[in-house]
Order: C-alpha cells, then sequence, then structure tokens
C-alpha cells in the first residue's frame, strides 16, 4: 500500500503531503 500511494503522490507532485502521510 506505500508504493502505490508514493507511486500517486509523485505523479501529482505532492511531495509535501506524501512526507506528512508517511509519519
Amino acid at each position: 500500500m506505500g508504493f502505490t500511494i508514493g507511486i500517486r503522490e509523485m505523479r501529482t507532485g505532492a511531495r509535501r503531503h506524501a512526507r506528512a502521510a508517511a509519519t
């Protein structure tokens, strides 16, 4: 479930949100 969200977040360019969601 991590790789799926990582690809979508990278495509959306939401690197800031990705860090908050990972925490």
